[in-house]
C-alpha cells in the first residue's frame, strides 16, 4: 500500500510542478506583452497588480514562480507559489496558484 501512496504523491507533485511552470511562463509572456503595449485582459485579474504596475510586477512574479516551480513539493515554496499566484492574477496566476495548492496536497497526502 505504501508503494501506491508514493506513486500517487509523485504524480501529484509532478502535476503541481507542470502547472506552476506553465503558469510562470504564461505570467512572463503576458507581462512582456503588456510591457510592449499589447493589452491582455482576463476576467479574473486581481486589482492589486494594477495599483503597483502590471508589467514589471507580473514579470518579477513570473520569475519567482519559475524558480519556485522546481521546489513546489517543499511547504515554504508551495505557500510562496500560492501568494504569487494570487497577487499575479490572470491565467498564469491561476495556474501557479493551483500548482502551489497541489504542492501542499502532495506534501501532506
Amino acid at each position: 500500500m505504501k508503494w501506491f501512496r508514493n506513486k500517487h504523491q509523485n504524480a501529484l507533485s509532478e502535476l503541481a510542478y507542470v502547472l506552476a511552470l506553465v503558469g510562470a511562463v504564461v505570467m512572463i509572456l503576458l507581462s512582456v506583452a503588456s510591457f510592449f503595449g499589447f493589452s491582455v485582459t482576463l476576467p479574473f485579474q486581481v486589482p492589486m497588480v494594477a495599483v503597483f504596475g502590471s508589467a514589471i510586477i507580473g514579470g518579477v512574479l513570473g520569475v519567482v514562480a519559475l524558480f519556485g516551480s522546481r521546489h513546489v513539493r517543499q511547504l515554504l515554496w508551495a505557500v510562496v507559489l500560492l501568494v504569487v499566484g494570487f497577487v499575479g492574477g490572470g491565467l498564469g496566476g491561476l495556474l501557479v496558484l493551483l500548482g502551489g495548492l497541489l504542492g501542499i496536497l502532495s506534501r501532506f497526502l
